[in-house]
């Protein structure tokens, strides 16, 4: 893991997309072909004109589509700093001025309270005892 580890709490370490980003992209496409995991969660509240947290974000793979499926502003939370850094860049190369790629951690999300309309926590951190404290700050 970066050294967020040593500063965000509740920050572990997640190899597959550290080591190879290339084959989480595919994990992250495979995982829903048909985007039916989305398309349900546009039935609980509407995508278009809202403000996102997709938190654990990791190289932006979610963040890209809810700008594309026109988000006002998603705000892209990871911990690691070399996935920070593809996701600027995927942000960057799509045109996508409306994403925003920060800093933190499930446990600290340095965004003020109430800010968003959805928060999108795909594969990061809520499995099992522990997560309490990601939950209370959600």
């Amino acid at each position: 893991m970066s050294d967020a580890s040593a500063w965000l709490p509740g920050v572990h370490a997640a190899p597959n997309i550290q080591r190879r980003p290339d084959l989480y992209e595919i994990e992250n496409a495979a995982a829903d072909p048909d985007q039916l995991i989305e398309a349900h969660m546009r039935t609980i509240a509407p995508i278009e004109g809202a403000v996102v947290v997709d938190l654990g974000g990791g190289a932006g793979f979610h963040a890209a589509r809810f700008a594309e499926l026109g988000a006002q502003h998603v705000f892209m939370v990871e911990p690691h700093g070399p996935s920070r850094l593809l996701a600027m860049r995927r942000a960057a190369e799509a045109g996508q001025s409306q994403v925003s790629v920060v800093a933190g951690s499930a446990e600290r999300i340095f965004l003020p309270d109430a800010c968003a309309d959805w928060v999108h926590a795909r594969f990061a951190y809520f499995w099992g005892p522990g997560c309490e404290a990601g939950l209370a700050e959600v």
